[in-house]
């Protein structure tokens, strides 16, 4: 198995199994033969590093899966006795790209270079290279920003639409269609970024229509359960399309951007630009959140009493 140590932590953004894609991809080994080791109070991290998690420890990641390659494919050469440019590491194997009956498995390698013919059937500039000692610890900075420290080395970019329906009488909103084109560079894991994406724009939705924070008088906050502080569940979530570019970024070791904050900070913002355009003919603007349904219905009374609005039936 290949163990992959990262100071990146987990918190259910899919780190871990973003680091074992790339990891895999690289070295040509099955997602069940790595293991990503968590950051515990004994190994301490940094932290998810938000959307940056996919540009900095992520490539760093990817970087020393890089150089472990090129550990594997020197030591390869010599044990099948092919050149290195005949090495082919794919599915957990290890082969010779024009015979495919030289092969062994990566487990069949690593007994071999540890153990049997172990160093001394190496070459000996592998051994003076120490390419038979299969670890690698590396670290990554950014090519834009190598002294200053700056984490910001790449952007996302994304774009959002939302189709609602407001009913004037009782002020709900219905969100009729969401779509979401996101370019985050070159995907990594496209089951984690689609999460990532679904997550988001569900939190951006209880931002626009449920989630508030109650005060009585005395500054008691009133609503301290689910139950009085409302959020979206499966049942309010829309549907939702998504579409995805990728526009590799050229500063980072896997061509990956980041996206975890873009779905939630757009998401809000189009579906009150979408409920303000649903009641334009009371001329309302809505610039105030959430959109429940009992603030709907005083804007839409307000409107109605200061006569500056018409009726939308």
């Amino acid at each position: 198995s290949v163990e992959v140590y990262s100071d990146r932590t987990e918190i259910g953004q899919g780190a871990e199994i973003s680091h074992a894609t790339i990891v895999g991809n690289i070295l040509g080994v099955n997602l069940e033969d790595i293991y990503v080791k968590n950051v515990t109070s004994d190994y301490i991290g940094q932290g998810p590093l938000s959307s940056r998690g996919a540009v900095y420890p992520a490539s760093a990641v990817a970087k020393a899966a890089k150089i472990l390659k090129q550990k594997v494919i020197h030591c390869a050469s010599t044990l099948l006795g092919i050149e290195q440019s005949e090495v082919v590491l794919e599915k957990g194997y290890i082969f010779s790209a024009s015979d495919r009956g030289k092969k062994i498995t990566y487990k069949e390698f690593a007994d071999k270079v540890f153990f049997f013919p172990g160093p001394r059937g190496l070459d000996p500039e592998m051994l003076k290279n120490h390419d038979h000692l299969l670890d690698v610890t590396t670290s990554w900075y950014s090519p834009t920003t190598p002294d200053s420290g700056s984490s910001y080395t790449s952007f996302c970019v994304s774009a959002d639409v939302a189709v609602v329906e407001v009913d004037v009488e009782t002020g709900i909103t219905h969100i009729i269609k969401y779509v979401h084109v996101h370019d985050a560079g070159t995907i990594i894991n496209k089951q984690v970024v689609d999460g990532q994406i679904h997550g988001g724009i569900i939190q951006g939705i209880g931002e626009a229509l449920y989630e508030n924070l109650d005060y009585n008088e005395e500054g008691r906050l009133m609503n301290t359960s689910f139950s009085t502080y409302l959020i979206p569940t499966a049942v309010e979530a829309p549907d939702i399309e998504i579409a995805h570019l990728e526009t590799p970024c050229p500063f980072s070791e896997t061509g990956s951007k980041g996206m975890g904050e873009a779905p939630i900070i757009g998401s809000k913002a189009v579906i009150l630009d979408a409920i303000e355009d649903a009641l334009s003919s009371f001329n309302i603007r809505v610039n105030d959140s959430p959109a429940s349904p009992e603030k709907v219905r005083k804007w839409i009374r307000k409107a109605q009493s200061n006569n500056n609005g018409g009726n939308l039936r």
